[in-house]
């Protein structure tokens, strides 16, 4: 968790809803640009999970301080919900979860425009 922590945009505790809906503590950190890694606890060495966020492109606090983070309804995956332990919390937690995205989406989007315009140049000199 310590190197995730130092590498991470976002750190901190947020409880996590299991598949049969228990709620259990976790240690999460959000590192650059899509992957959420949660622990046991900051001083765990390995992570419990680590949830690529490239397909989570839903993330919305659904209820006061609880998060959700879903996918689109043709990619069968299941959400995660997260509660932090504030409303100002959730709302900074669901801003770094849906920036990093937007990283990501604006990275491919740059690259494809880039691609875009090698293309472009190397057609205009063939002809």
């Amino acid at each position: 968790a310590q190197t995730a922590t130092r590498l991470g945009v976002r750190a901190g505790v947020l409880t996590k809803r299991d598949e049969r809906g228990a709620w259990q503590r976790r240690y999460c950190a959000l590192v650059p640009q899509t992957l959420l890694f949660y622990y046991d606890d900051e001083t765990s060495d390995d992570a419990r999970g680590i949830i690529d966020l490239e397909y989570y492109g839903d993330v919305q606090i659904v209820r006061g301080r609880t998060l959700r983070l879903a996918t689109a309804s043709d990619v069968p995956l299941r959400s995660f919900f997260f509660q932090a332990e504030t409303e100002e919390q959730a709302q900074r937690w669901c801003e770094a979860l849906s920036r990093e995205r937007y990283f990501v989406v604006a990275d491919e989007r740059d690259a494809y425009r880039e691609l875009q315009g090698e293309f472009s140049t190397t057609r205009a000199q063939d002809d």
